[in-house]
């Protein structure tokens, strides 16, 4: 079975010296949220499908995942967070891909 996969970067973010946060918990700013949007629109209209999402632990990602699913009809409450991908290697990454499941229940 072939596997389809798609690695989106977080869309823009606050900055963290603005809002005196930790790194971890910036959230999306309003270009961001548009640009999230702009791209769960770009996939819907070419009819991309997820089986899974998942994403790291930071709220930016998150909310990235969120905007996307909703678009994409994805039930939000089937996205996986995976802590260990914030700020992974790129090591990090291939192992969790290759990790996965070759069929997924949504």
């Amino acid at each position: 079975m072939v596997k389809n996969i798609f690695i989106i970067r977080h869309a823009e973010a606050n900055s963290a010296t603005k809002a005196m946060i930790n790194d971890i918990d910036r959230t999306l700013s309003a270009d961001g949220i548009k640009d999230a949007t702009k791209m769960g629109e770009c996939l819907k209209n070419k009819n991309v499908k997820f089986d899974k999402i998942i994403t790291s632990s930071a709220s930016r990602a998150l909310h990235t995942g969120v905007i996307i699913a909703r678009q994409n009809g994805f039930n939000v409450k089937g996205i996986s967070v995976c802590e260990e991908l914030y700020l992974a290697s790129v090591d990090k990454i291939i192992e969790k891909i290759q990790k996965c499941e070759d069929e997924f229940v949504a």
